[in-house]
C-alpha cells in the first residue's frame, strides 16, 4: 500500500507539474528570501516570489527540498513567524499539502503522513476539481484554505537537516 501511495504522489505532481524543459523555473531557480531557517529537524525558507502551486513545488526541488509540510501547531506557528519576520505581515503563502483528485484525501509533497490541518471554517472547499492545494495565512484568522493550484502565491521549502 506504501508503494502505491509514493506512486500516486509522484505522479500528481508530476502531472500537476507539466513544467516544460525550456521553462525559466528549469533554468534557474528562485532563492529563499533571508535564507534557511532551522525548526526542529528541518530547514524552512520562505520564496516571496508568486508562483503556482506546481511550480512553486518545482522550484523547491531544485533546492533540494518540497514545498513545506507542517505536522502541529508549534510548528505552524514557527512557519507563520517566518514569513512574518520577512514580510512583516502573514502573506498568504503555499505550503506543501494537496487533495489527490478532489476526494478531499490531502497528501503532503514531501511523502509525509497529512496527521494535522489548520483549517479555515468551512474549509476544505471545493468549488471545482482543481482546488486541492493548501495556502497558509487565509483569511482574519491566518488558516488554511484549498485554493486553485494555478493561483499565484508565495511559498515555503522545507527540507531535512543534513547530519
Amino acid at each position: 500500500m506504501k508503494i502505491l501511495s509514493v506512486c500516486v504522489l509522484g505522479y500528481t505532481i508530476m502531472v500537476l507539474a507539466r513544467t516544460t524543459v525550456g521553462s525559466e523555473l528549469t533554468k534557474r531557480f528562485l532563492t529563499c528570501a533571508g535564507g534557511w531557517s532551522k525548526v526542529n529537524d528541518r530547514l524552512f525558507c520562505y520564496v516571496p516570489t508568486p508562483l503556482t502551486w506546481p511550480k512553486a513545488e518545482n522550484n523547491c526541488r531544485f533546492m533540494g527540498a518540497n514545498l513545506a509540510s507542517v505536522h502541529n501547531l508549534k510548528e505552524y506557528n514557527k512557519v507563520q513567524s517566518l514569513v512574518r519576520k520577512i514580510t512583516h505581515s502573514f502573506k498568504e503563502s503555499w505550503i506543501g499539502g494537496f487533495d489527490l483528485e478532489g476526494e478531499k484525501l490531502f497528501l503532503w509533497s514531501d511523502g509525509g503522513v497529512f496527521n494535522f490541518g489548520e483549517w479555515c471554517q468551512g474549509e476544505p472547499g471545493y468549488r471545482n476539481r482543481y482546488q486541492g492545494c493548501i495556502v497558509i495565512n487565509q483569511g482574519d484568522k491566518k488558516c488554511w484554505a484549498s485554493h486553485h493550484c494555478y493561483k499565484k502565491y508565495s511559498s515555503i521549502c522545507a527540507k531535512k537537516v543534513l547530519a
